[in-house]
């Protein structure tokens, strides 16, 4: 498992995800991704995230899309839309 996959699965928490050779993809795509699989796994759709957020449904898009440079507040956001917590650490 890389470093970065390691800190986040133990330091987001949003969802858990398997070791792969993706070295080189950015964090943003990662995490959009994430976002993604918990989005899916509580079985709301776009439209229904955007409601519980209040971030349009076209930035959700983009955001999953890994075209959107999202904020620390807008992924607290996200997480508490989908009743997930955010739990960042350094070590």
């Amino acid at each position: 498992m890389s470093e970065l996959s390691k800190y986040l699965e133990d330091n987001l928490k949003l969802i858990q995800f398997e070791d792969t050779d993706d070295s080189d993809e950015n964090l943003l795509l990662k995490i959009s991704k994430m976002i993604i699989e918990a989005r899916n796994s509580t079985g709301i759709t776009q439209k229904e995230l955007s409601l519980r957020t209040n971030i349009q449904q076209a930035t959700i898009s983009k955001i999953e899309s890994g075209n959107y440079n999202l904020t620390i507040n807008m992924l607290e956001r996200i997480a508490e839309g989908l009743g997930k917590e955010i739990i960042i650490k350094f070590e």
